[in-house]
């Protein structure tokens, strides 16, 4: 299943690129189609061009034109070179889009290899600055080298510590993030893969031949983050901990005197003491 386009932009004013919308988010492929073409014969702003060449490009694939989807995808990147796909975005739409990336790539000016790219250090900010095991971790770009479009952010979790052998390193993972602002780019690691005892991370960015233009670190020269382990609770504070002291009382019976007793400051873990009568 597809998913859709989402609303218009309130900086969409052309009707016809609105209904086209529309008419994509009702699964009419086939009117969506028509519409936004037809909306392609009027003066669009860039926002304009952009919703409707990327709903084009998820109608074409819903309706099994990879070939029209690609082009579509193809004209977007015109507009937008910087532009990426959610990750909620259906598989389909994705393949057809990487592709539709590929190509774009493919047929722009090469660069002087006789040149070498300048590569900057990226300064990222990292919100949270203290991670906790579980929060989501946003790491950012705010002032990425002039003519970068993509920045990748590439992570894994450190080995936990301890056990009778090492544990092997974690393959990477990699994240494509946004873009915001002037040359600004973002990318959020999601909760679950925030993990202790920290992370392992590099990020790079790249122009539109794709050659590196800033980084920081490398898969060979890990940058590292620290993540806070959440605390496990006292076992007298584990819900499976009172189904046991009930279960005491229960085949202690009546012949039995159960005490529970804490630590005076109440801090400290029960004890039980079974007497028998």
């Amino acid at each position: 299943m597809l998913l859709v386009a989402g609303s218009a932009h309130a900086a969409i004013e052309s009707d016809l690129v609105k209904q086209g919308i529309v008419a994509y988010d009702d699964l009419d492929y086939a009117k969506a189609v028509e519409l936004l073409t037809r909306a392609l014969t009027e003066t669009l702003t860039r926002e304009e061009k952009i919703a409707t060449f990327k709903t084009l490009g998820f109608a074409h694939v819903a309706l099994d034109q990879a070939a029209d989807g690609k082009d579509a995808f193809m004209k977007l990147l015109d507009v937008d070179k910087a532009f990426v796909l959610d990750r909620t975005i259906s598989p389909r739409v994705h393949a057809v889009f990487d592709e539709a990336r590929n190509a774009w790539m493919a047929r722009q000016p090469k660069v002087d290899d006789t040149k070498p790219v300048r590569t900057a250090v990226l300064q990222l900010g990292i919100d949270p600055p203290r991670p906790v095991e579980g929060q989501a971790v946003t790491m950012t770009a705010a002032a990425a080298p002039s003519g970068t479009t993509k920045f990748s952010l590439f992570y894994r979790g450190r080995p936990k510590p301890g056990g009778p052998t090492p544990t092997p390193e974690l393959p990477w993972t990699t994240i494509d993030g946004h873009s915001f602002g002037d040359n600004g780019f973002a990318a959020t690691i999601a909760g679950p893969d925030v993990t202790a005892p920290g992370i392992d991370y590099y990020a790079e960015a790249r122009n539109a031949a794709g050659a590196i233009v800033g980084n920081d670190g490398s898969a060979s020269d890990v940058q590292g983050l620290d993540v806070q382990a959440i605390a496990a609770p006292p076992v007298y504070k584990r819900f499976w901990f009172w189904g046991v002291v009930a279960g005491v009382l229960v085949a202690a019976g009546a012949g039995t005197a159960v005490a529970l007793a804490s630590r005076s400051s109440g801090t400290g873990p029960a004890t039980i003491v079974v007497y028998p009568q």
